[in-house]
């Protein structure tokens, strides 16, 4: 969302709009912070240790009150082209699901998980060569926004995945299998952008 809204700003020619645009995040920093469970949140996670998610998120909405968008775009650039959203849940979802393989039956070999956007399929560990241990991930039907490689712009459409489990004897295989398809959809017309 913010990569969005820093390609908005810098199409946008008039300096009111500009502004307005500025004023709204100042507003939607201001309503998050304020929000119960963000607040909470920041007293469990904040470590004041720049590489944790709770001193990532706090960064980067300071960085939005206190500089002009424009500024934060350069600023981040400078800094190696870092993810302006500063967050990644991908290692803490492998570690949970490692940490449930250890709680489970040992004859369960995958461990699912969904609805957090992004599909993934990781192999945690194998018992032996060709047996892993599978965490699966089918992400969220939704709508995403992909910032072009060359102009910095944005186009949208929307991805699906699933996955198929079989049990042992089906797919001629003598253990449980599974198969996974991602799938995409694009209308071809005009899209509003992301909603906040």
């Amino acid at each position: 969302m913010v990569k969005w809204l820093l390609y908005q700003v810098r199409q946008e020619e008039d300096a009111l709009v500009r502004r307005a645009i500025e004023d709204t995040i100042d507003q939607v920093v201001d309503g998050f912070n304020a929000l119960q469970f963000v607040q909470g949140w920041y007293r469990r996670h904040d470590t004041w240790d720049p590489l944790e998610t709770a001193d990532k998120v706090q960064l980067v909405l300071q960085l939005l009150k206190r500089v002009k968008l424009s500024l934060v775009q350069d600023l981040l650039e400078f800094f190696g082209q870092v993810d302006v959203a500063g967050v990644s849940l991908k290692g803490k979802l492998e570690q949970a699901a490692f940490e449930e393989f250890k709680a489970i039956d040992p004859r369960f070999r995958y461990v699912a998980y969904g609805h957090d956007h992004e599909p993934e399929l990781l192999p945690l560990f194998t018992d032996r060569p060709g047996w892993g241990r599978l965490y699966l991930n089918t992400g969220t039907w939704r709508r995403v926004w992909q910032k072009a490689a060359q102009d910095g712009s944005f186009c949208s459409w929307k991805n699906q995945t699933y996955v198929i489990f079989y049990r042992d004897g089906e797919r001629d295989a003598a253990y449980p299998v599974f198969e996974t398809w991602t799938g995409n959809l694009t209308t071809g017309e005009k899209e509003p952008g992301p909603r906040t």
